[in-house]
């Protein structure tokens, strides 16, 4: 995936759980070209009130900044680029999840993304829920009445001409290669912060918990001191690892939990079932593939969760 791919279609959907290099992925494909970062989380400091007569059109008005304009000004998030709307060409839409569950907050969302196609902008949307999220919130367009309630139902189909004409781009949580933050002897050079040096099986050990996504890294080290003992039969230190995946629970728990508050409740219980008694439902193989996509699912043989810490709050939130 490179900038031809982004301008053959209307714009890219790099989708993935938090901490998978999403805007790093983004703002590589944009490195040689100017672009702005808008984020939907700040859209909500932009009121109704705000707006004016050209909220439809979006059309500047007697030299005036449109009403998009001016709420791109509002919700940018890289103030340093001074470039104009129209000299501006390449966006980047963060936080696509934010109010998923709001309609009004949905439907400013279509709008600013059909605003930036229309005016022949390239957009990127980086979201960590899928878009087939999206349209699940509007599966019953149906008021209080029991009536059919033709603007959800208007706002369904302009999600769908959204949708489809973007180009989807999936990050899930991939194995490091190395911790950067501890090493064995035989492989420690000379990096500052200088890491960890433990034995190879402790090594072993703490990346098969901890070497996954962007995050997870950052906590072996002081995990490590947390569980690492001496014993009197070995000359250095190891890990106790019921304590090493307990910590890594704790300390990673708003991570995880940013986790599975992305997922479809579909796919919540297929970690539930997997995080029991290690046996899922195999019939809903679209949740199961969609989860390995995410890389909260691993098959090795047989499926499993991608490490112990994460397992253990699945197995918690479920008791």
């Amino acid at each position: 995936v490179n900038l031809n791919s982004l301008n053959r279609y209307s714009g890219l959907f790099i989708i993935g759980p938090p901490s998978t290099g999403k805007q790093e992925f983004a703002k590589k494909i944009l490195s040689k070209k100017q672009y702005k970062t808008l984020s939907f989380s700040k859209l909500s400091s932009f009121s109704k009130k705000d707006s004016s007569d050209d909220f439809n059109s979006g059309q500047e008005t007697n030299g005036r900044k449109s009403h998009f304009e001016r709420i791109i000004d509002t919700i940018s998030v890289n103030n340093s680029n001074k470039s104009s709307f129209k000299s501006t060409k390449y966006y980047i839409l963060e936080h696509f999840e934010h109010n998923i569950l709001s309609f009004e907050f949905n439907r400013q969302k279509a709008e600013m993304i059909a605003y930036l196609i229309a005016e022949g902008k390239k957009v990127i949307i980086i979201s960590e829920i899928f878009p087939s999220q999206v349209l699940d919130v509007y599966k019953d367009p149906v008021d209080n009445s029991g009536e059919m309630d033709l603007e959800l139902t208007n706002d369904f189909s302009c999600w769908q001409d959204i949708l489809d004409s973007f180009y989807q781009v999936h990050l899930g949580i991939a194995e490091k290669e190395k911790i950067p933050y501890v090493t064995t002897e035989s492989t420690q050079k000379e990096d500052k912060p200088k890491p960890i040096t433990v034995n190879q099986s402790v090594y072993d050990m703490i990346k098969k918990e901890f070497g996954f996504s962007n995050f997870l890294p950052h906590l072996s080290p002081i995990v490590y001191k947390k569980s690492s003992f001496k014993s009197h039969k070995a000359k250095d230190y190891q890990i106790d690892e019921e304590h090493m995946v307990m910590h890594g629970m704790h300390m990673a728990h708003g991570y995880y939990t940013g986790i599975w508050n992305t997922l479809p409740r579909r796919e919540k219980y297929i970690l539930y079932d997997l995080a029991r008694d290690g046996f899922m439902n195999i019939k809903n193989s679209h949740s199961l593939f969609s989860l390995m996509k995410k890389g909260l699912i691993i098959w090795d043989d047989i499926p499993r969760i991608f490490n112990q810490s994460f397992r253990n709050m699945v197995r918690k939130i479920l008791n």
